[in-house]
């Protein structure tokens, strides 16, 4: 835990770089179930169905992000509670989004800036079994010393989706797309949605990693030391 309770955007970006290393397996086995079943959905429920496809692969993708939150916290000896809070979670991940979306509304630093103070969150939740409304306000607290540290990575998290978005789009405008894709038939019309699938998991994930590595350097040692004294 930082001592000042402040820290720098070059740590975190160290940190996520740290934690995607050591917790490969687990993120990369994640993000292809994740991938590989919203594709099956996908095909199965095109068409008509599509939102019920988007509708459930949006309640799995919860579960198995939850899931790998914990594993990862677990393995950084962060995990103090013994339950799992998946309702504070959904709660908080529907005011936070609400929230920031509001914020987005004003202005981007207004959005980006919700974005830091509520960047702890979910580790607080998974980690520590906090309710929705007190894991939203220790997150704003904690984060308070280095807000624009955590927005500017943030801003280059955001950067680099779009990047990613920029890429994509030229590629597929410049090679054009085969009939299979379009269509969403044959061996090319299975693996492009795969891939979609699979690039919108790994964002996520990412988003995941970043949250955990501020709270291992913003609250870790304290949420451990907070069970062992009460």
């Amino acid at each position: 835990m930082n001592e000042h309770g402040k820290v720098s955007a070059a740590a975190i970006f160290g940190d996520v770089g740290d934690l995607g290393l050591r917790y490969a397996r687990v993120w990369v086995v994640a993000a292809g179930f994740l991938a590989a079943v919203m594709t099956g959905l996908d095909i199965a429920l095109a068409g008509s169905g599509e939102a019920l496809a988007n509708i459930m692969g949006s309640i799995l993708s919860f579960f198995v992000s939850y899931h790998v939150v914990e594993t990862i916290l677990r393995g950084e000896s962060l995990q103090v509670s013994s339950g799992r809070s998946y309702g504070s979670l959904f709660g908080a991940s529907i005011l936070t989004s609400l929230g920031i979306g509001l914020a987005f509304l004003v202005l981007i630093v207004p959005g980006i800036y919700c974005m830091a103070r509520w960047s702890m969150v979910t580790p607080l939740i998974v980690a520590e079994g906090r309710g929705t409304t007190e894991a939203m306000s220790e997150s704003w607290e904690r984060t308070k010393d280095s807000v624009w540290s955590l927005a500017s990575v943030y801003v280059v998290y955001f950067l680099s989706i779009v990047a990613l978005i920029f890429v994509a789009a030229m590629a597929g405008e410049l090679g054009g797309l085969p009939d299979e894709a379009v269509a969403g038939t044959g061996s090319v019309g299975v693996i492009m949605p795969f891939v979609v699938n699979l690039a919108s998991v790994a964002i996520g994930l990412v988003g995941n990693l970043i949250a955990i590595a501020i709270y291992r350097a913003l609250a870790g040692s304290g949420a451990q030391y907070e069970d062992v004294f009460g």
